[in-house]
């Protein structure tokens, strides 16, 4: 009786130890988060380059996804980033047209902006991944976003980084 006592102690202080030694990465991962501002902490947490939790998975994937062919490379913190203080600058009742069309810069905004809506293509269409995003993502002149109802306009920058661009109203 008393070996199966220690046996059963041993057991479990080893299993303490190796959940220690798997949650060590998190504490480090907090330390970086501790005093940062949310979209600070977003952007890190999003990052699969900078989180841990995001390196098990696939980041050249993920990598890929976030930056368009011939695009400069945007990490997915960045994208997390972008959207979340753009939120700050759009009002509630806002149509935005993403001339962007990358599959994470989709998810995020449509998240943070709403309920301001977010639209790539003018007709109704399932978007589920950057190919579905790629197949359904149309580029109509400003004039026609204007007479459509578009406040907003999301294209590249000079730099290569996103740009919100306000839209004049509709003068008709």
């Amino acid at each position: 009786m008393r070996a199966a006592a220690w046996i059963t102690l041993s057991v479990l202080v080893a299993l303490l130890v190796g959940a220690g030694i798997e949650l060590a990465p998190y504490a480090g991962l907090l330390r970086e988060l501790r005093g940062r501002t949310l979209a600070e902490r977003g952007q890190v947490a999003s990052d699969p380059a900078r989180s841990f939790p995001g390196r098990a998975g696939r980041i050249e994937l993920r990598r890929r996804l976030a930056s368009p062919a011939g695009a400069p490379a945007t990490t997915l913190g960045d994208v997390w980033r972008w959207c979340f203080e753009a939120s700050r600058r759009l009002p509630p009742d806002a149509r935005v047209w993403l001339g962007v069309p990358v599959t994470p810069l989709y998810f995020y905004a449509s998240f943070f902006w709403r309920p301001a809506r977010v639209d790539v293509t003018s007709e109704p269409a399932p978007i589920r991944d950057q190919r579905t995003l790629s197949r359904h993502a149309r580029t109509p002149d400003r004039a026609w976003l204007v007479r459509n109802g578009y406040t907003h306009l999301v294209t590249r920058g000079p730099a290569g980084g996103l740009r919100l661009v306000e839209l004049p109203a509709d003068a008709s």
